[in-house]
């Protein structure tokens, strides 16, 4: 589906051309204008979501240093 996507955008630009005065680099840099600006919204709620996914794994590994820390002093015993 991915590879479509060139073919795609080059139909668009050719329907933008023949619907418009436009002329045929002029038609391809508005769609590829428009797919750049589609791509970065993509990208940024990409990263939007793996920061948070990340938060979550930061609770964990500070969980999971607290449960090593209370395992140590078991071994040990250490009396806190």
């Amino acid at each position: 589906m991915l590879g479509a996507l060139p073919v795609m955008l080059l139909a668009l630009a050719e329907w933008l051309q023949l619907q418009t005065a436009l002329t045929s680099a002029g038609s391809r840099g508005i769609v590829a204008g428009i797919a750049l600006i589609l791509a970065g919204l993509g990208l940024w709620l990409s990263i939007r979501q793996l920061t948070r996914a990340g938060e979550s794994l930061q609770r964990s590994q500070a969980e999971l240093r607290a449960n090593m820390t209370w395992l140590r002093s078991v071994i040990n015993g250490d009396d806190d």
